[in-house]
């Protein structure tokens, strides 16, 4: 089991053993393999309204294990609810 982040820290600012290490990239992978389909359409299926930010986050993690296409649905489906001025905003700047 791995340690308990500190309060605003990042898996990715601690140091860990390669055990430790080895097994962030297996959950990774897990993660990835099970929630595939369900996170590309939580924005559309599911009315989840990610930040930019997080939805950026979450197709980074899909993008690193490979799954791109994923990556990028995510991106696409959390679009459609980005408005003008914000990041992934795909309409019609004039509105």
């Amino acid at each position: 089991m791995l340690p308990f982040l500190p309060t605003g820290g990042s898996c990715l600012m601690s140091a860990y053993t390669d055990e430790q290490t080895q097994e962030i990239v297996r959950a990774a992978g897990e993660f990835v393999k099970v929630w595939e389909e369900l996170a590309q359409a939580l924005p559309e299926d599911y009315h989840c309204f990610m930040t930019c930010d997080e939805a950026e986050a979450l197709a980074a993690l899909f993008d690193a294990c490979g799954e791109e296409w994923v990556a990028e649905a995510i991106i696409a489906n959390h679009s459609t609810g980005d408005e003008p001025g914000e990041s992934h905003y795909t309409g019609d700047e004039s509105e």
